[in-house]
């Protein structure tokens, strides 16, 4: 029987007559079904309700989401991770309780880990605006239940444990200006337990067709901190049909910062900012969900394919953007798309 990898890498020489052939038959060769777009946009409007007047922590829509999120997880029969007797993992930051999410697959090789990581909480209403943060990050906190049900249902597992993170306090606390508080916390404790790999972070990511509504574009952030990770999603990604602006400055804008900081090779998911962008505007309808549903198959692909690499590098990034400090928020400062 061929290698996993090498079957893979078999596929995507060849040259199929249209991206949808390509995609069918990476389907049927991997194992995975194709990702349910009805499904992601069931959950990106149901976290971004308007009834739920947005998911600031410690709010009713955040609880309800946080509800929400362990509800699909166990309907999976995702596990603990190590050491844990629930998804909810709480920490302190900026003298408030939190807690983030996490649930894993275990792999061939348990004895390393991939995260699949995106922050569920968002901003804190003001006076007569809720904030539902569709694209952020509804968006992301979807693509990842997503592939947690692609994997738990996939054959032959992956090759490292498959660790899905709901990360929270992301956004900037109205008080103490701090930021990236839950994956900070995360990180610290992961790597505690497991051999982290690799970080994949999903931030944004509803917005693949961006204001034209033309090609679908991706912008893929921090590739370059793997040489070998980098290599292996150009590979896969040239069997879809989506154009990809590959960006390398690593700064603290989004949770992939503090793993990249413990020395963990990261890539990150991200669709480009737009006028809707930590606005009351920012509504499940402007979400492209089969956009969402496209880079939800290209993620399990790519992370299906990594979990058997071998040997995954880390390369240190350094550039603008790397001198900004860990306090300042620089979530505006993505390069726009379009």
């Amino acid at each position: 029987m061929k290698s996993f990898l090498g079957t893979l890498l078999l596929i995507l020489s060849c040259r199929p007559q249209s991206p949808i052939a390509d995609k069918q038959a990476l389907h049927t060769q991997l194992g995975f079904a194709l990702s349910d777009t009805k499904q992601l946009a069931r959950t990106v409007n149901y976290l971004a309700a308007a009834k739920h007047k947005g998911r600031y922590p410690g709010t009713y829509g955040y609880q309800t989401s946080v509800e929400y999120i362990e509800s699909h997880l166990k309907s999976l029969n995702i596990g603990f991770i190590p050491k844990a007797r629930s998804y909810k993992i709480p920490f302190s930051a900026s003298n408030t309780e939190y807690f983030n999410l996490a649930g894993m697959i275990p792999g061939d090789n348990n004895q390393e880990s991939i995260v699949l990581g995106a922050h569920l909480d968002h901003l804190r209403s003001e006076q007569q605006d809720d904030y539902p943060g569709a694209d952020d990050n509804a968006s992301g906190v979807a693509l990842i239940l997503e592939l947690a049900k692609l994997f738990a249902n996939a054959t032959p597992r992956p090759g490292r444990n498959l660790i899905f993170a709901f990360f929270s306090a992301e956004e900037r606390h109205p008080e103490t200006n701090a930021i990236l508080q839950g994956s900070k916390a995360l990180v610290g404790r992961l790597k505690k337990l497991t051999n982290l790999a690799y970080m994949m972070n999903f931030d944004m990511v509803g917005n693949a067709d961006g204001e034209s509504g033309q090609t679908r574009k991706l912008l893929a952030w921090g590739f370059g901190s793997s040489k070998t990770a980098l290599s292996t999603f150009k590979k896969i990604v040239a069997g879809f049909p989506i154009t990809v602006k590959y960006e390398d400055r690593i700064a603290p804008n989004s949770d992939h910062w503090h793993f990249y900081s413990a020395d963990v090779p990261i890539g990150m998911f991200h669709t480009g900012l737009h006028p809707r962008y930590h606005k009351p505007s920012d509504k499940p309808d402007t979400v492209d969900h089969e956009g969402l549903a496209l880079l939800t198959q290209l993620a399990a692909q790519y992370v299906g394919v990594l979990s058997r690499t071998k040997n995954i590098d880390f390369a240190s990034i350094t550039g603008p953007g790397m001198e900004l400090a860990d306090h300042e928020y620089v979530g505006c400062a993505y390069p726009n798309l379009h």
